[in-house]
């Protein structure tokens, strides 16, 4: 079927080509309900956490079976002192590597071949990547043990170490799941907690975001009925994958071609070999973390006080009650969205603020001075935003917030804003703060046009950020950025000039409106004169007279593409 070629293009990943197999394609019937089976695997690469509860007195280790061949011979294994095995009385590690053909060193030397790590922070970790060592978690290593082969642990994201931290930004974050069922709940979920996240049995308040895998759910409908942003797994995995929160507007995070199509993609996301070297070759470039927190779990309270949450650090009794039967029944999607292996805790009764969520009243009602550029609003979208106690600017040297369509533009207020390092955020930021009745986190809204950004060599997010480092106040108090700080820029064409003329203000620059004989002088004589000549490359009548002069001109894409760059490439503009 051509739908193959479609998801996979869609999903950049290859989906299952046995869903689409003629004369009769699975992905064309409608799921069957299977019997909940915890240790089923969720495909060949991806089996339960060692340790995982699959039952109130039963934790699920790889089976102890006689390997087929010894798939680990000639491999000499180290376990770094960061790991902290988990022994039981029937589970031995090492003798279950050994079975497969492996040598075990008691200390790290240059015979070891395998290093199993807990992070990416550990020595051991940095050392053994510099030395060409295979690290590995102790995923890999149970994952390994159940599949009987060596697979490289680039393949499975948690087969790898993951960071000590969290992505900055995720901290912040309340994730809920639909849809995904046993293992891949499972590792869905260990894979949100590594990222930062909190994970949320249901839909509260201040859930920022559900992944789920399909439409059809109660959850689905909640989420979308609040405001709250669903994406499926895809945007989690790729989260994790390049170490950044990504904008869930990108499309192939809103698809849901059915849970037979989108559920086997689970955990088939790889790790970029080349983002990985950043976290040990060079310490300058490794990427940054955030303090992880505790592994808790949102869960509303159910009482008077109902309206309220609680932070659940781990199972209570009363999930642990019928817990057998429950197992064994079939269950709808809501069933088994809430359950997860935790063992009995404390109850923090604290609630932790945001931005952007309901508990902070002063955020929720924040003042923000939003301007649109080659999009119009409607009238309702303009009558949300005043309700949320927000304005609209035509001006957008008083603006806090841009909005436009999910892509990078180069009208005049895109490049000042990009000047001015506001926020430039993809519409659908309004029309879901309206929907919750609150502002959302702009960082899940962030602009998400890759096609552009490598067109113009540049990425939106690190350009804003160099603006606001950047920032500072003229003498008149008006705003702007720095790199075109003590130029001078003469345009040739008055049309033009006037269209630049304030993203030249915005970058720290002057505009001039004619250029005197003295100048020109100056200019031909002096080496350090800051002085741009810029014209429209193809009005060379206007330019060539200069150029016969001896002095440099400009296209007029150094002014365009240095604002989105926030810098001046003078040798790739000149005419």
């Amino acid at each position: 079927m051509p739908h193959f070629i479609q998801f996979s293009a869609q999903f950049q990943r290859l989906v299952k080509e046995s869903m689409f197999l003629f004369p009769d394609p699975p992905c064309n019937k409608q799921p069957q309900t299977q019997e909940c089976d915890p240790e089923r695997p969720l495909h060949d690469l991806i089996y339960p956490y060692p340790g995982a509860l699959t039952a109130p007195d039963r934790q699920y280790w790889p089976a102890d079976v006689v390997p087929k061949e010894r798939y680990l011979a000639g491999h000499v294994v180290f376990f770094s002192p960061d790991i902290n095995l988990i022994h039981v009385d029937h589970f031995d590690w090492n003798e279950r590597l050994r079975k497969a053909g492996a040598e075990i060193a008691g200390e790290y030397n240059e015979r070891v071949s395998i290093v199993i790590c807990r992070s990416r922070s550990s020595p051991f970790y940095i050392e053994a990547c510099r030395d060409g060592k295979l690290v590995v978690s102790i995923w890999w290593v149970a994952n390994t043990i159940a599949r009987q082969r060596v697979v490289s642990p680039l393949r499975v994201l948690l087969d790898y170490p993951a960071p000590a931290g969290g992505i900055p930004g995720m901290e912040k974050m309340i994730i809920t799941f639909s849809g995904y069922r046993e293992v891949a709940f499972g590792y869905l979920q260990r894979l949100a907690i590594m990222c930062g996240a909190m994970v949320s049995q249901k839909i509260v308040r201040s859930t920022s975001v559900l992944i789920s895998s399909t439409k059809s759910s109660r959850k689905f409908e909640k989420a979308k009925y609040n405001g709250i942003p669903v994406v499926n797994h895809l945007w989690l995995e790729d989260c994790y994958r390049q170490w950044s929160i990504l904008p869930m507007s990108e499309e192939r995070f809103s698809q849901y071609p059915g849970e037979t199509i989108l559920s086997p993609l689970v955990g088939l996301t790889a790790l970029d070999p080349k983002r990985i070297e950043l976290w040990w070759k060079e310490p300058s470039f490794r990427p940054r973390e955030v303090t992880r927190r505790p592994r808790p779990v949102w869960k509303p309270i159910q009482s008077a006080a109902d309206k309220q949450e609680t932070l659940v650090e781990h199972r209570t009794e009363e999930t642990k009650k019928g817990y057998d039967s429950e197992r064994k029944r079939q269950r709808t999607d809501e069933d088994i969205d809430m359950e997860a292996p935790r063992q009995i805790g404390a109850v923090i009764s604290q609630r932790p603020t945001r931005e952007g969520s309901v508990e902070n009243e002063t955020n929720t009602r924040k003042h923000y001075k939003i301007a649109t550029t080659a999009i119009t609003l409607s009238t309702d979208e303009k009558a949300g935003i005043r309700k949320l106690g927000g304005s609209l600017t035509d001006k957008i040297t008083s603006a806090t917030h841009l909005l436009v369509e999910n892509r990078v533009l180069r009208t005049p207020k895109f490049l000042c804003g990009v000047n001015l390092g506001i926020e430039i955020l993809n519409r659908e930021w309004i029309r879901c703060s309206i929907d919750a009745n609150r502002w959302l986190d702009t960082s899940l809204f962030h602009v998400a046009d890759k096609e552009n950004e490598m067109k113009y060599k540049f990425t939106l997010q690190s350009s804003l950020r160099e603006a606001r480092n950047h920032m500072e106040a003229s003498n008149t108090s008006t705003p702007h950025g720095m790199w075109l700080s003590g130029y001078e820029v003469f345009v040739l064409q008055p049309s033009k000039s006037k269209a630049l003329a304030e993203v030249i203000a915005t970058a720290g620059g002057k505009l001039l409106s004619t250029i005197s004989s003295k100048k020109l002088r100056e200019l031909e004589s002096s080496d350090n004169y800051k002085l741009l000549i810029v014209s429209d490359a193809n009005e060379r009548g206007d330019w060539e007279k200069y150029r016969k002069q001896g002095l440099p001109v400009y296209d007029l894409e150094l002014i365009i593409v240095g604002a989105l760059r926030q810098r001046l490439d003078l040798d790739e503009y000149v005419l």
